[in-house]
């Protein structure tokens, strides 16, 4: 199954407006997914993590640009959604970044790298954890902790791994 291609209205809208910046800042991001951007690309961050179909679509072409970057290729899962963005937003500044020097596919490495840290040091103190393939090139992670209302071990050991896990990533990211 293909990610489809779904933004909201008001994001599709401001993703057509933004235009290429060859001075844009690069950013890194390990929350919802490891991936870098640039702020000619997405100027806030938080405007595609609040609705599902806004963060999957962004997520799926961020993924497949990292790709690209490294193979040269567009992943088969993600070519739908990937064509339907550049026909629905063929100017946004994500599409002129596909080929990258080093130092931005080292940065896109070390992302990666503390983005599974972030995830594996939030999972090794959790009660349960799973982990459901999604068939679309994702996966969905569910994370269950108790936290019976007073300051628990638990729940310090995890607030610690939290900011832990965004100390370690940090310079990369």
């Amino acid at each position: 199954m293909a990610i489809q291609f779904k933004l909201s209205p008001e994001l599709l809208e401001r993703l057509r407006s933004y235009t290429f910046d060859e001075n844009a800042e690069r950013r890194g991001a390990i929350v919802p997914s490891h991936f870098i951007y640039w702020t000619d690309e997405l100027p806030n961050l938080r405007d595609f993590i609040l609705e599902k179909g806004d963060r999957n679509t962004i997520s799926a072409l961020l993924a497949a640009r990292r790709h690209y970057w490294f193979n040269e290729t567009i992943p088969e899962c993600f070519e739908e959604v990937w064509e339907a963005a550049k026909a629905e937003m063929p100017s946004w500044p994500g599409f002129q970044r596909l080929y990258v020097d080093e130092d931005t596919r080292q940065h896109a490495i070390e992302c990666e790298k503390g983005g599974e840290e972030f995830w594996l040091g939030i999972a090794e103190d959790a009660d349960s954890v799973s982990i459901e393939d999604r068939g679309d090139g994702f996966h969905s992670i569910s994370i269950t902790m108790s936290v019976d209302g007073k300051p628990s071990t638990q729940r310090l050991t995890w607030r610690a791994r939290l900011f832990a896990a965004l100390r370690r990533v940090w310079p990369f990211c």
